[in-house]
């Protein structure tokens, strides 16, 4: 009898050290990401239901599988693995593995503008705002339409921590426009840095150019009309 309760209490003591062993390998192991991407965001808050995430975890796993089969195979990867599922995790809000996996891609395949511009929303949503810049800017110069220049410059005026960049996203403004032409976003945009600088001419002239491309937006000149008074207060 005494002989049985020993053995009870060592099962239970080795129970015991397991899960203790187990609790302290699990805060290691999220400790590593911590320390990695400390100050960071790990997670995003998402809105999925319980199907949906179910099925997004599953492509993630199905994805993983085949691109580590390839990868130990010695096979040609498809990239697309890659990209696959680093969106998926976007989706699920796992940043780091979206990042990672990106990150991974890149190693392959510096060129694809698409996901550069994916890569730094995420960042964007980590807080690693250096990067996040640098990965906006690599993806409207690999491939120029406006809606990297519009992701960059709305990143530059929302989250840069450098003080007034008005000059520099001017510069940025006037080559896209050489680049790809003129369109109401960035008439618009630079109408607006001329109003902050009182410059009332050179704003209602870019003002003019957004009427014309946009001849039915009815807000438009109850907006011309404010930027006008505002602008006559600079000076």
């Amino acid at each position: 009898m005494k002989m049985l309760k020993t053995r009870r209490q060592w099962i239970l003591s080795g129970a015991v050290l397991l899960l203790i062993l187990a609790v302290v390998y699990g805060a290691w192991s999220a400790s590593g990401h911590n320390n990695k991407y400390k100050g960071l965001a790990l997670n995003s808050e998402v809105a999925l239901d319980d199907g949906m995430r179910n099925l997004i975890e599953s492509q993630i796993k199905v994805s993983q599988a085949a691109l580590e089969a390839q990868l130990k195979s010695g096979q040609k990867v498809d990239l697309n693995l890659y990209t696959s599922i680093a969106w998926d995790a976007t989706m699920l809000g796992d940043l780091v593995l979206a990042r990672e996996t990106y990150e991974a891609y890149f190693e392959k395949n510096t060129l694809n503008y698409t996901a550069w511009n994916n890569y730094a929303n995420v960042l964007k949503d980590m807080g690693d705002f250096d990067r996040a810049e640098s990965a906006y800017k690599e993806a409207y110069t690999l491939y120029g339409n406006e809606a990297y220049y519009r992701d960059y410059i709305e990143f530059i005026d929302n989250h840069s921590v450098d003080g007034n960049r008005d000059e520099e996203i001017k510069q940025v403004l006037e080559d896209a426009v050489s680049e790809i032409g003129q369109t109401p976003y960035f008439m618009i945009k630079l109408a607006s840095l001329y109003e902050k600088r009182g410059d009332c001419e050179q704003m209602n002239a870019h003002y003019n150019v957004a009427k014309t491309l946009l001849p039915d937006n009815k807000e438009l000149p109850e907006e011309i009309a404010t930027a006008n008074k505002n602008c006559a207060e600079v000076n």
